[in-house]
């Protein structure tokens, strides 16, 4: 009974995604609106389309941060729709009302208008008056953008800018102004302000770091000089003035790259630390626990509601080592777990202290996958194999509780799946046969494993098997058109596919495609679409015939014409199934010049980051080489 209920409530909420995306897709009147008006209100759904993967995948904050902005963009656009705009914003709109709906459990929302023809104002006959000039404030006065508002954001942001604790928000100016429901809190022109008096008193803020003598003084004086806005908009957040500390207080902290004579490495030493001891509370968080964000180097040095947590060369000044430490004011970190031991935290500090370094590349990159690309780089072929046959197994049970799995484990690959042994080993062979294949398209290293650590292939009987794969595993449902599908984040090395039972289609294609798709994104992580595009192209080489491959070329011209300009294909602003059509036209014209493409992998085997070695190869960025592309065959 406990399964057919989770099984209900799995379709039900399969069923609602399925509403929110059908509803994302309504095809825009050409009458009226201009080819650029429909462009616009195209881009808006697109939009709308992707947060509704995201409610599919039960990311519901980001699908409601999603849907806001483009609501803000629906509404510029329609402050100035003529006849034409109004025809094309009308879908959005539809769309939009219906997300709010949907969303509205999840979130709040300004309420939406249909969009209606502007009126054009009248000329008038009296002058308009001159604007008074605004007075900027004094070279010696406080500014609110570049000194109270940040301080306010790392002191007191947590419970009055994030949330409205006590029944007082300073989200905005206009908040910080309005006060709470027993009064003002600024009093402008005076210092006798109540909220000078409350921090002055120590009673605020509480459980972080506290006001300094300075930034109190400065605080008094922006009241008593008239409390004065200098900001382009009193109702935007003051998150976002957040980061423009002036004179160095409380100021995020620039990258230091690392110079090679450090003894601590933030990727192979600290990020592992990291993730294990503050996942899904600042890491993977859909809302980091005070503010702070330490999925990226970039965002943890930004900081949260009480600063940055690290001051480079001073580890005993850094609230990261003090919280560690449980001398930071609140509560010891990490949370509900037994607290680093001693050596961990020396190890952050000797980083700390020679400099907080970055030795990789971008520091807006996932630290998980920093850290898992340091482990993955550090073991053994066998080591990483065993983890992940560990980790399929547990995949395995997630998805098919109950139902034994049988395995076939060989050097490279381990096959796993509800069908006999014999049945395994025949796909095993069929692996097998097509890595040479793989190796020789791809100009990979003979002497190593295609994938270090082994790729496990998961095998289902039936569809409803690999669907629920897709929803229990992946947290997505799988697109319908699908046979196969792979995976690649370092951590994990997989494909999941259904062999075909009266030679449908290729079974040597479906699973080359695969295991090129994995291959080819584990040479430094290059966008999905140019692995996916490699894997289908591989698929082509090695069964030109099959069914799927005829559909794939098909479709291309089709495909080719619908989409507007490269960096829509680039920006994955089109349907997924599309979007792998394209990326597979887009890969056989550049292997069309096979030594600039082996140029290019050689380029991601070394290291490089994709953009640079995709221009080194082809001299061009990828949006001008899709570009010219798309201009071929008259396009």
């Amino acid at each position: 009974m406990m399964r057919v209920t989770r099984r209900f409530l799995r379709i039900r909420q399969a069923a609602l995604a399925a509403i929110l995306l059908l509803i994302y897709l309504p095809t825009i009147a050409a009458a009226a609106p201009s080819a650029a008006q429909r462009k616009q209100a195209y881009d808006l759904l697109a939009r709308i389309q992707a947060a509704g993967q995201q409610y599919a995948q039960g990311k519901f904050a980001e699908s409601a941060a999603g849907i806001q902005a483009v609501q803000s963009d629906y509404e510029t656009l329609a402050a100035t729709a003529d006849r034409g705009m109004v025809e094309a914003l009308n879908p959005v709109y539809d769309s939009l009302s219906k997300a709010h709906r949907l969303l509205s459990s999840k979130a709040k929302f300004s309420p939406l208008s249909r969009p209606t023809i502007a009126s054009t104002p009248k000329p008038s006959t009296t002058p308009a008056p001159k604007p008074e000039p605004a007075s900027p404030t004094p070279a010696t006065g406080v500014s609110f953008v570049k000194d109270v508002a940040p301080m306010l954001v790392a002191k007191c942001g947590r419970c009055h800018v994030s949330k409205t604790t006590g029944g007082f928000s300073m989200a905005t100016f206009a908040d910080l102004m309005r006060g709470t429901a027993d009064g003002v809190v600024v009093t402008a022109g005076s210092d006798a302000s109540l909220l000078i008096e409350t921090i002055a008193s120590g009673d605020m803020p509480r459980g972080g770091a506290k006001v300094t003598p300075a930034e109190l003084a400065a605080l008094t004086k922006w009241i008593v000089e008239g409390a004065k806005f200098d900001g382009p908009d009193q109702s935007v957040s003051l998150a976002t003035f957040g980061t423009a500390m002036a004179g160095g207080r409380m100021a995020a902290p620039e990258v230091r790259r690392a110079t090679g004579k450090e003894t601590v490495s933030f990727v192979n030493d600290i990020a592992g630390i990291l993730v294990a001891n503050c996942n899904n509370c600042h890491i993977g968080a859909q809302r980091a626990s005070g503010g702070l964000n330490l999925g990226t180097f970039a965002t943890m040095l930004r900081g949260g509601d009480s600063g940055s947590p690290i001051t480079p060369n001073d580890p005993a000044g850094s609230l990261l080592v003090q919280k560690l430490k449980g001398m930071g004011g609140g509560q010891q970190m990490p949370l509900r777990k037994s607290p680093l031991p001693p050596e961990q935290i020396a190890l952050i500090e000797k980083w700390i202290s020679e400099g907080a370094t970055y030795d990789a590349e971008d520091p807006r990159a996932d630290v998980i996958k920093l850290a898992a690309r340091s482990h993955a780089e550090n073991s053994t072929h066998e080591e990483l194999a065993a983890e992940r046959a560990d980790q399929a197994v547990k995949y395995w049970n997630v998805s098919m509780s109950g139902i034994d799995a049988n395995k076939v484990d060989t050097e490279h690959f381990l096959i796993l799946g509800n069908q006999s042994e014999e049945n395994l080993a025949k796909l095993e062979e069929v692996a097998k046969k097509v890595t040479p294949q793989l190796v020789e398209m791809f100009g990979a290293p003979a002497d190593q494993p295609l994938v270090k650590g082994k790729t496990t292939v998961f095998v289902f009987k039936q569809r409803y098997d690999y669907s629920e794969f897709g929803n229990m595993v992946e947290k997505r449902s799988i697109p319908q058109e699908l046979r196969g599908h792979w995976r690649y984040d370092v951590v994990d090395a997989y494909a999941a596919l259904i062999p075909p039972r009266r030679d449908e289609y290729s079974i040597d294609a479906l699973i080359g495609q695969q295991i090129a798709g994995v291959y080819i994104s584990s040479l430094n992580d290059p966008p999905r679409w140019f692995a996916e595009g490699a894997a289908r192209y591989a698929a082509s080489k090695i069964n030109p015939e099959d069914t799927r491959v005829s559909e794939w070329n098909e479709r291309i011209p089709e495909v080719k014409s619908s989409v507007a300009k490269a960096s829509d294909f680039l920006q994955g602003k089109m349907p997924a199934e599309n979007s792998d059509i394209m990326a597979y036209g887009v890969v056989k014209f550049l292997m069309s010049d096979a030594g600039r493409f082996r140029k290019l992998l050689g380029s991601l085997r070394t290291g490089t980051d994709f953009d640079p070695a995709f221009q080194t190869a082809y001299g061009g960025t990828p949006e001008q080489v899709v570009t010219m592309w798309m201009k071929q065959n008259g396009r």
